[in-house]
């Protein structure tokens, strides 16, 4: 029989759904609801998923008389994704960087944090190619799928794909609309309430729909023509529904702002201030975990660091140190015994831009039994947000200074 996902996966995110319901009303009542199931998680599982949010600031404490916080509630607002990412969209919120974070996180999810994921295999345009022009087409394509790299890594790379695919179409669209090619051609009419008159708006506006679908799949073509020139893969970010606009991600985005100003109005939680607050004790109060103080006048000058702050803040579970520069391995700083691992070799941060201290999405065990893990989809910390994180969360950041133990 296989494993089942409940003994060998991080299940955070049904945690907290679980504390939700009216009679767990503690740490202590859900333990005993999990080890009641026919295939209970086992302890390290446990363990490691209740240490997990007691670090986010979702529940009060990991005893017994543990309780879910107001942050804890606002996270399970965002029941697609994990604990982190949902604290780093709500993180984001207050640092003016929400759209840019909610981009990479579902671009993220598109390619199940695999960077590789967002790239097409090649395969050469003819049959009777040669070896050598295999070999240079191929490298032409590489060459277009670099160029979107960033030196902080994964993160900023995902988002410079999708800024400039928006900005290449909103250039398209402007041409198509200046040239009179938009379907909407306009009908002066007659003057006066007639039916001719009447029965003429409505075929315009039938005229307009027609139009508009067809504007769609144009700009939905053209959207996919440029993922595929730029070795992209299409589905990534243009929607399957070619009668719709073809920007899949801005769609989805709506969906995560809804949310957020759904908890900011929200007469339990209050507003994003109150949960989000500062808790320079490190003890975790009834609203939820600290986040830095008087965050508006603690915005980073840099966009970009803004954005891996936002990261960090919400993954502090999800910070690796460097633990060998001869090898390039690092050393997570979160799980209950540091673990040793190395970047993905598809990831865009090279170990020449790599910095001490990087975040990244997930840590990813390729088989059973092996000694270093895996990173996936890494960002470095820079300087000005690795000060914060050490300012605000010292208590987390100090874990990344334990020895290495046998696992």
């Amino acid at each position: 029989f296989t494993l089942p996902d409940i003994q060998k996966t991080d299940i955070c995110t049904d945690m907290l759904d679980l504390l939700l319901l009216k009679y767990i009303k503690n740490i202590g009542d859900l333990k005993n609801y999990l080890n009641g199931l026919m295939d209970p998680p086992k302890d390290i599982i446990l363990n490691s998923s209740f240490l997990k949010l007691y670090t986010l600031g979702a529940i009060t404490s990991t005893s017994d008389t543990g309780v879910l916080t107001d942050l804890g509630k606002a996270i399970s607002k965002f029941r697609k994704f994990e604990p982190n990412i949902s604290k780093a969209l709500l993180v984001s919120a207050k640092l003016n960087c929400l759209y840019d974070v909610a981009h990479i996180v579902l671009i993220g999810m598109a390619i199940d944090n695999r960077f590789e994921g967002l790239f097409l295999q090649y395969r050469p345009s003819k049959r009777s190619m040669s070896n050598k022009e295999i070999e240079k087409e191929k490298s032409e394509i590489e060459k277009k799928q670099k160029k979107f790299y960033s030196s902080y890594g994964d993160f900023i790379s995902l988002l410079n794909i999708y800024n400039v695919l928006v900005n290449y179409m909103k250039k398209y669209e402007h041409k198509n609309i200046n040239n009179g090619n938009n379907g909407n051609n306009g009908n002066n009419g007659n003057n006066g309430n007639t039916n001719k008159e009447t029965n003429s708006n409505s075929e315009n506006e039938s005229n307009k729909k027609v139009s508009a679908k067809k504007l769609h799949r144009i700009n939905n073509k053209t959207a996919k023509m440029w993922c595929i020139q730029n070795g992209i893969r299409p589905n990534i970010f243009v929607s399957k529904d070619e009668s719709s606009h073809w920007d899949a991600i801005k769609s989805k985005t709506r969906d995560i702002t809804t949310i957020i100003k759904k908890i900011m109005t929200s007469k339990n939680l209050k507003n994003i201030d109150n949960v989000l607050i500062n808790n320079e004790s490190n003890k975790i109060s009834q609203k939820g975990g600290n986040v830095i103080n008087n965050t508006k006048t603690n915005i980073l000058k840099d966009p970009i660091h803004n954005i891996i702050l936002s990261f960090c803040i919400g993954g502090i579970t999800n910070i690796a140190k460097l633990h060998d520069k001869k090898s390039f391995t690092y050393k997570t700083c979160y799980p209950i015994k540091n673990t040793l691992c190395k970047i993905d070799r598809n990831s865009s941060l090279t170990i020449k831009n790599a910095s001490q201290y990087v975040i990244y999405n997930e840590l990813f065990m390729a088989r059973k039994g092996i000694n270093i893990l895996k990173l996936n989809l890494v960002s470095k910390i820079p300087a000005d947000v690795l000060k914060v994180l050490k300012t605000y969360y010292k208590k987390d950041m100090d874990k990344c200074d334990r020895k290495i133990e046998n696992n």
